[in-house]
């Protein structure tokens, strides 16, 4: 697992090969981070656009690429000045989990439409949010 700080992090998951096809563990109660669960939702995204930024005051996301390619953006400041960027794609099973506080956008960098699985700790709730046109 690679800890950026206190708010992001990206992890190497669990794929279980297998000659009829592969098995990918998306959570597991065994995990600390993973005992509190809201709601599982997929959010797609088109070749070149971003989404972004969102704040989420409370929400812990844990999010899988699950189809495409995606770059996402992370701010922990409110002037957006100090970046942080990671690219996740289906041919790597990994994670990045956010914690509430962190400014995040993402874009699409495959040829086709990307899709991104989001584990939340909460259900969503427009109150605890906050958007800014990306820039």
């Amino acid at each position: 697992m690679v800890k950026i700080d206190a708010y992001i992090s990206v992890r190497k998951e669990n794929r279980i090969e297998n000659l009829k096809g592969d098995l990918f563990k998306i959570a597991s109660k065994k995990r600390e981070s993973e005992s509190d669960f809201g709601e599982i939702y997929i959010t797609t995204i088109y070749p070149g656009k971003v989404k972004g930024w969102k704040y989420h005051k409370k929400m812990t996301s844990k999010l899988f690429v699950i189809r495409g390619s995606v770059r996402f953006t992370f701010c922990l400041r409110d002037d957006m000045k100090e970046r942080y960027y990671f690219e996740l794609s289906e041919d790597e099973f990994e994670s990045i989990e956010i914690k509430p506080g962190v400014w995040m956008a993402f874009e699409c960098i495959s040829s086709t439409e990307a899709y991104i699985l989001n584990f939340a700790d909460i259900p969503h709730d427009d109150s605890e949010s906050i958007n800014k046109t990306y820039g």
